[in-house]
């Protein structure tokens, strides 16, 4: 099974009581993908003497809800015309993520994918052939955030620590969607007498294997990256980008030198830092929810090898 997992961060103080609990389900999952057992079968007779059906259950155990057509299941690895294969890619329906009501969780959609009337057409010239069938998967996904912000006109030092609102300085509290792509490590500053720096990761919880982040609508219906295999060079220039936008609900904000609140960054060994500085003057003292908004594609893959028997006819 393919497993893809958020993180509720906390600060060591007393003054930051903004609560974010229960605010997302969380977990480093979006999609998962296992095949239904004995689809395919362990072996299958060579000479198109077997049809056999390849088929797995897809479940969005993520937190957002993929739109119709924009998810896509590919059978690669192997000669679509040696395995008969009429279409090798399926489209997704709607997948509906995980949702959170009250005090309780819903279950996200689970779809079957199927792939039927297989059959391995050559004959082989004696004994058996083991055949690696591969099942990609890949789809746009988005991680919503909230970050507890202290919003204060005036970030000097305050003499009466004990009426102070919230620390304008420090690590602050944090909540993810469940996602396989997540904000982490979030902190903030005095960026001046009247504006403040929050800073944070961006972090790709890779928890399998094969899980790659790529650039927002570059995969397309067959899990290609503009046309060419995940495999290749020209694909690899697209992998780890991650488009951001930080949402404070405060005019004057610009997020790594973007002069706005959106932008898009490279991760670094699945990482990043973006750091954003907001004006806070003619501002009361306060603390608010941020609101970090990350989208990004996602492939994945699973295998299975299958034995092909010669049968003499």
């Amino acid at each position: 099974m393919l497993v893809f997992a958020g993180c509720t961060g906390t600060t060591s103080s007393k003054k930051n009581g903004y609560s974010l609990d229960g605010a997302f389900n969380g977990g480093n999952t979006a999609i998962t993908m296992e095949f239904t057992e004995g689809q395919p079968p362990a072996k299958i007779r060579d000479g198109g003497l077997q049809p056999f059906t390849i088929r797995a259950m897809i479940t969005n155990k993520g937190e957002y809800d993929i739109p119709q057509g924009e998810g896509h299941v590919v059978l690669s690895g192997i000669s679509y015309d040696d395995f008969n294969v009429d279409e090798a890619s399926v489209e997704l329906p709607a997948l509906r993520g995980v949702k959170k009501q009250g005090t309780n969780t819903i279950s996200g959609a689970i779809q079957p994918i199927m792939f039927s009337n297989l059959k391995y057409l050559p004959q082989l010239p004696s004994g058996v052939h083991t055949q690696k069938i591969y099942m990609d998967i890949c789809y746009p996904y988005q991680t919503s955030a909230l970050i507890s912000m202290c919003v204060s006109g005036s970030t000097l030092q305050s003499f009466d620590s004990d009426l102070k609102v919230c620390d304008v300085e420090g690590t602050r509290k944090y909540a993810n969607s469940g996602a396989p792509v997540i904000v982490e490590n979030v902190k903030q500053t005095p960026a001046g007498t009247s504006s403040v720096m929050i800073q944070f990761d961006i972090v790709h919880k890779k928890t399998s294997g094969n899980g790659r982040v790529y650039k927002s609508g570059s995969l397309d219906s067959y899990c290609k990256v503009y046309g060419k295999s995940v495999s290749s060079t020209d694909a690899d220039v697209y992998e780890n980008y991650v488009k951001f936008e930080v949402n404070t609900g405060i005019d004057g904000i610009d997020c790594s030198g973007t002069g706005s609140n959106k932008g898009e960054v490279f991760l670094s060994n699945g990482k990043t830092t973006v750091y954003c500085t907001q004006d806070t003057s003619n501002q009361e003292d306060y603390e608010r929810p941020v609101n970090v908004v990350l989208n990004y594609d996602y492939f994945d893959r699973i295998s299975k090898d299958v034995q092909i028997e010669h049968i003499s006819q």
